[in-house]
C-alpha cells in the first residue's frame, strides 16, 4: 500500500495519524486535518483523492 484515503465521519477538524512513515500518502477527505501540510479535500472527495494519489504515483 502506497497511500491513504481517510474518510471522517464529520468535518471537524482531526490530529494527524501518529506513526506514519514519512514519504506515505494521506488524503483526508470530508474533514480536513490540522496539520496544513496534509492534504484534505471537501466536494467532490473520492475522486479529488484519488486523482491526488495517482498524480504522486502511487
Amino acid at each position: 500500500m502506497d497511500g491513504l484515503i481517510i474518510l471522517g465521519a464529520s468535518s471537524n477538524p482531526r490530529p494527524p495519524l501518529q506513526g506514519i512513515p514519512d514519504g506515505f500518502a494521506l488524503v483526508y477527505a470530508y474533514g480536513a486535518p490540522v496539520d496544513p501540510r496534509d492534504m484534505s479535500v471537501a466536494s467532490d472527495a473520492g475522486r479529488i483523492a484519488g486523482q491526488r494519489l495517482l498524480d504522486l504515483g502511487r
